[in-house]
């Protein structure tokens, strides 16, 4: 099984009704395909984890390189995994902003989202924040 975590820059705002077609056409297609994970739109950047086979992964990945929707494409990290760290969610959704990330421990005192490219890969602070993200809405970690 595989789980990536990349971060993609959107060609335009993205207004409500556009996101909302984007999770529902996601939802459906990421439960026929047994894909789980996360996204996260923020500032006119998507941040997504995403696990599953590795085909369904490596072909995902594909369909998004080539949505018109994003740009700038960086790989955070690609990886094996024994068991999905999101497992209740064809994909959660949450909009965030930029500040948001400044409460993280381990925060990079980034200036704006688009100097989340300069991360290097490997670097699990962000992913740490998505799965607190996760645990805290699925009861298992209290909302702080």
């Amino acid at each position: 099984m595989r789980q990536l975590l990349y971060i993609s820059e959107t060609t335009r705002t993205m207004s409500d009704a556009d996101l909302r077609e984007l999770l529902e056409v996601s939802w459906e297609k990421n439960l026929q395909h047994q894909i789980t994970g996360l996204l996260l739109y923020a500032g006119d950047h998507f941040v997504q984890v995403i696990e599953g086979d590795e085909e369904e992964i490596r072909q995902l990945t594909c369909n998004i390189r080539a949505d018109q929707r994003n740009s700038d494409f960086t790989m955070m990290f690609d990886r094996s995994i024994d068991c999905r760290a999101f497992a209740a969610w064809t994909m959660g959704f949450r909009a965030i902003k930029l500040d948001d990330f400044r409460n993280i421990d381990g925060f990079k005192n980034l200036g704006s989202l688009a100097d989340l490219d300069s991360l290097e890969s490997g670097d699990d602070w962000l992913f740490d924040f998505m799965r607190k993200i996760y645990l805290n809405n699925v009861g298992l970690i209290p909302a702080n």
